[in-house]
């Protein structure tokens, strides 16, 4: 199932609605995830662990929202190879 869905991405164009969906997910939904002190913490502390800027949480809607369609797509065509994929189960 995995191997057919990263196969059909590299083979057939993501569509605007499919990029305006994932957006608008990120931008909205996935910041409700941060309602307390605490996942704030420990989302601040994992940027200072990987070395990543702070900046990018107070910029990261306006990056997403520059992502285009066209960029999205080239980048599937290019590195989605789906005899590459390899999956490993980890327990």
């Amino acid at each position: 199932m995995l191997r057919n869905e990263w196969d059909e991405i590299a083979q057939i164009d993501v569509t605007q609605d499919e990029v305006d969906r994932v957006i608008t997910y990120l931008t909205t939904a996935y910041p409700l995830r941060f309602d307390g002190i605490a996942p704030i913490a420990n989302l601040f502390g994992r940027y200072a662990n990987s070395g990543a800027r702070i900046v990018c949480v107070v910029t990261c809607k306006d990056r997403l929202k520059a992502v285009s369609l066209e960029r999205i797509n080239k980048f599937a065509f290019r590195f989605l190879e789906p005899d590459q994929l390899r999956i490993f189960v980890v327990g």
